[in-house]
């Protein structure tokens, strides 16, 4: 299956690539104190929302890595018709060719991307590197409010828990400053709009070869969210510095 394809039509009426919203932006962007002219990154940067957020109100110099081409396209559109000014610069890498100096960054981002790196513990020690000593490290990732089924568990590369989020941090010698979760219904919206989108792509689009396989895809994920995850997933931003 076209991973990118189906990912761009899934979040095509979606600012941001996961269940987070303007008012958890800005707040971690104060708890961060970022200020004119310090430099994040963010590592899997989807459709840049969160750099162009920050950009825009920090004024902050702004990097993204992603490798999806439709999310660049996207992120370049979205930067050129509501943050021209803003100084943001993309490049399209994976994780295996990020061409960031170690230590070179006020602030590193992973952002509902670290299936990029495997798991969350590896996201995490992967992306502190890039901060500065001092520096802020912003994690975002699904966790389990409650244990969930082994079926829908496959399809979140999710934490164990809330409490692990935090622990795997610590483990790296990171120091945890503040999470901010999102509601039941922040994480609906974003299952449900993924759905709607897929679904309606379908109608609109009624030649396009992979319509059976996009739906396959996205009325699974959807069905197995009614009835396994509505009780059972959260999704959180977890902010860490770095000593």
């Amino acid at each position: 299956m076209n991973n990118e394809k189906y990912n761009a039509i899934s979040h095509q009426n979606l600012f941001y690539c996961s269940p987070i919203n303007d008012e958890m932006v800005d707040e971690i962007a104060h708890l961060m104190r970022l200020t004119p002219g310090m430099s994040v990154v963010d590592l899997g940067c989807a459709k840049a929302e969160i750099l162009i957020r920050m950009a825009d109100v920090c004024q902050v110099k702004a990097f993204g890595a992603e490798v999806s081409e439709p999310y660049l396209r996207a992120a370049q559109e979205a930067i050129a018709q509501r943050a021209p000014a803003a100084d943001i610069s993309l490049v399209q890498q994976d994780v295996n060719s990020y061409s960031y100096e170690p230590e070179s960054f006020d602030a590193v981002m992973c952002v509902n991307s670290s299936e990029l790196f495997q798991t969350y513990d590896k996201a995490i020690m992967e992306i502190a590197q890039y901060a500065k000593s001092g520096g802020m490290v912003l994690m975002g990732d699904y966790y389990w409010r409650k244990s969930p089924q082994t079926e829908f568990s496959d399809l979140f590369p999710a934490t164990k828990t809330y409490v692990d989020a935090i622990e795997i941090g610590l483990q790296e010698g990171l120091t945890p400053l503040f999470a901010s979760v999102c509601t039941k219904v922040d994480i609906d919206r974003y299952i449900w709009s993924q759905s709607y989108a897929v679904e309606m792509h379908a109608v609109d689009n009624p030649n396009d070869t992979d319509n059976a396989t996009f739906l396959d895809r996205a009325r699974s994920m959807r069905n197995m969210y009614i009835e396994y995850g509505h009780e059972t997933l959260g999704f959180g931003l977890f902010l860490f510095r770095k000593p």
